[in-house]
């Protein structure tokens, strides 16, 4: 099984084991951007689960190229982390390059010192706003220099190979595309020029170094944003570099500020692997498929398709650092998924705060909680509810030990998972349900279905601990006419209970109510293998086939009292949906307070002025109020009662399993 992936291949010199290669990921591990413990003991975990080649950066190359969160490898300084970083996931039987980097006009100012960012040319930034400073002819080959420097230093500290960062809109992309080159000396001006500067940067490296070092080069398959680069031309700068001396490409998405998700669930699983095969049907030199890879079996399927000659396992392997192993091991069924939320990693990285993983609590922190310790004293623990913290608390009281009973009222675990879960681009939720299941139940906890625990039932278990994992309800708003026949709870809507009319008003705009709102939108439109048959066949126009899957049979709009839509929305993911809102025809009202629901209309107040919005159906998604009522009885008969996740505080689902995991580490 996976014998393509576990096979063996080489870049240039450097042979790996299998096929498997983790890209460059910011991960906010380095905040003075120095080596560090936690950045140490994640790479080598990753190492030890069989990993074929580990790339580690972003890696600044000079003072400019991005500020003191990414990794620096700009001087002799930073030579002896490096080099820890580097002995320490060989000895975990190992392979690892460093991602050399210059971030160019996506650099923010407030992160270099107030400098102006420096780019190819000076032109406002899409990303940041801000205008970056066009560098001189002699600053440019100077910058090459710096590129050149910072690959010596990674031979230095002993690692086996160095990649070019040219992608996702940097200054390497930057100088070969037309929309940011506009240039007239030897780097700008024809594709000839604007390609010089990547070029000389590979040459050079190779001249200093010698053929035995192996480089790569990570590019954009697509910019994704128009007039910036398609496909095409990143094929042409492929084939240009591989006569320059480099091994390999590794091919992910589109530039930063692209308009078409990269990261999300709305990205299908594997779907933009064709990338990579637009470049490796023009090169000779082995090439690496990227993006949304989250299972052996996919990774299987892409390098049987042709696609790629490795795979990239980004999120992947912060899920799970023994994917690799366990699906050499047979053990596929146990990896913990990657389910493309965003919410402990990429939104991390845009608050500038340590990422984490919301499916592995373990993933980020392998040096501080260290292998798992036997309890002293292994204690009876029942926990009260199979949502994501009951699931997550059972599992890591059940690994030290204890004896776990979890209760649960309803006939399958995951509780508000499976609503998260309801849109098909968000499925990856039902998974994780599945995977803090299945990591519970191989742990040794026992899981009662259908049962309603009470205080008398809860004590015949004689626990010496009871966990409330409860979760929530949905709250109801003080609104006159909220009792109508036709108000219904965003829940019952998501969990398909209720069919609402033709006309949907969704009370509340947050992360819910946005769900919500869109599951009701796609109601009527066509799927997406209806659209592959009607693009292949030409049966209609382009845009007669986006219009029918993106207009669907309701009418919804959705109401939110504050100022933004989707406050709570992670930033990686908000401007995605809030897109999603305006193409699948969701009316948005922002600062709209309800005054009144009556049968035939919600009535709202903008400013001074009421409107009346007409509707079949009112949707409330007006945020949810924590479950606790079973405390007070089991306090009251002695029992020692811990309170987590919704039942404590309502949040996300990354704090509910991230406190259930953290009690049952500590029990």
């Amino acid at each position: 099984m996976f014998e393509r992936l576990l096979s063996s291949i080489k870049f240039g010199s450097l042979e790996l084991p299998n096929r498997v290669l983790m890209p460059a990921m910011q991960l906010n591990l380095t905040p003075t951007g120095k080596v560090t413990d936690e950045m140490v003991d994640f790479f080598a975990a990753r190492a030890a689960g069989e990993v074929g080649l580990i790339i580690i950066g972003a890696c600044t190359i000079n003072a400019s190229a991005g500020g003191p969160f990414f990794l620096s490898a700009q001087s002799e300084e930073d030579l002896s982390g490096l080099t820890r970083l580097a002995t320490a996931i060989h000895e975990a039987g190992g392979r690892a390059g460093l991602q050399l980097y210059h971030g160019g006009a996506y650099v923010h100012s407030f992160l270099i010192g107030g400098e102006s960012a420096v780019s190819a040319s000076a032109l406002p930034s899409r990303l940041t706003g801000e205008t970056p400073r066009a560098l001189q002819t002699e600053e440019v080959r100077a910058l090459v220099t710096d590129f050149v420097n910072a690959a010596e230093l990674t031979q230095k500290a002993g690692f086996d190979c160095c990649e070019l960062c040219g992608s996702a809109g940097y200054i390497i992309a930057q100088f070969l595309s037309p929309r940011t080159n506009q240039r007239e000396d030897e780097y700008g001006g024809d594709e000839e020029r604007r390609m010089r500067f990547g070029i000389e940067i590979a040459e050079q490296i190779r001249d200093r170094l010698g053929p035995d070092f192996p480089v790569i080069y990570r590019l954009a398959g697509n910019s994704f944003v128009p007039g910036a680069g398609d496909s095409a031309l990143t094929a042409r700068f492929a084939v240009e570099l591989e006569k320059a001396g480099v091994d390999g490409f590794d091919i992910t998405g589109g530039w930063h500020e692209t308009r078409v998700p990269q990261l999300t669930g709305a990205v299908p699983t594997a779907g933009l692997s064709y990338l990579a095969r637009v470049v490796k049907e023009k090169v000779s030199v082995p090439v690496v498929a990227c993006n949304r890879i989250t299972t052996p079996a996919q990774a299987e399927q892409v390098l049987a398709n042709g696609h790629g000659d490795l795979v990239g396992l980004g999120r992947g392997l912060i899920a799970d650092s023994d994917f690799v192993a366990k699906a050499a091991d047979g053990r596929e069924s146990e990896i913990v998924h990657c389910i493309s939320c965003n919410q402990g990693c990429f939104d991390a990285v845009f608050n500038m705060s340590a990422c984490r993983c919301m499916t592995n609590p373990i993933s980020l922190r392998e040096g501080d909680l260290g292998e798992v310790k036997p309890a002293d004293k292994p204690l009876g623990v029942v926990v009260v509810g199979a949502g994501p913290a009951g699931l997550a608390v059972a599992w890591s009281a059940a690994q030290r030990g204890h004896r776990v009973v979890v209760l649960e009222k309803a006939d399958k675990p995951g509780g508000q998972l499976h609503l998260a879960g309801a849109r098909e681009d968000r499925h990856g939720f039902w998974q994780l349900s599945t995977d803090l299941t299945q990591r519970a139940i191989l742990a040794g906890a026992e899981i009662r279905y259908g049962t309603t625990a009470d205080p008398a039932s809860v004590k015949s278990l004689e626990p010496d601990v009871v966990v409330l994992a409860t979760g929530a309800r949905p709250a109801v708003p003080p609104i006159e006419g909220v009792d109508l026949d036709h108000v219904v709870q965003s829940w019952d809507v998501l969990a398909d209970r209720v069919e609402c009319g033709d006309r949907v008003v969704v009370v509340g705009g947050g992360a819910t109510g946005c769900e919500t709102a869109l599951h009701l939108a796609g109601r009527g439109t066509i799927d997406a293998e209806t659209v592959a048959f009607l693009l292949i066949n030409q049966a209609e126009t382009p845009e007669e086939i986006v219009r029918l899957a993106t207009q669907g049979t309701r009418e919804v709009t959705l109401v939110e009292m504050a100022r933004k839509i989707g406050a709570d929305i992670g930033k990686s993911t908000r401007w995605g949906v809030i897109q999603d809102l305006g193409r699948y025809g969701v009316k948005m009202l922002k600062n709209a307070e309800v005054v009144r629901i009556t049968a035939e209309a919600v009535v709202v107040k903008v400013g001074d002025e009421e409107q009346n919005l007409g509707c079949d159906h009112v949707v409330l998604a007006a945020g949810v109020e924590k479950e606790v009522g079973l405390a007070e009885g089991l306090e009251g008969a002695g029992l020692r009662v811990e309170i987590i996740g919704d039942a404590k505080d309502p949040r996300k689902a990354i704090e509910a399993i991230h406190e259930g995991f953290d009690l049952g580490w500590e029990l």
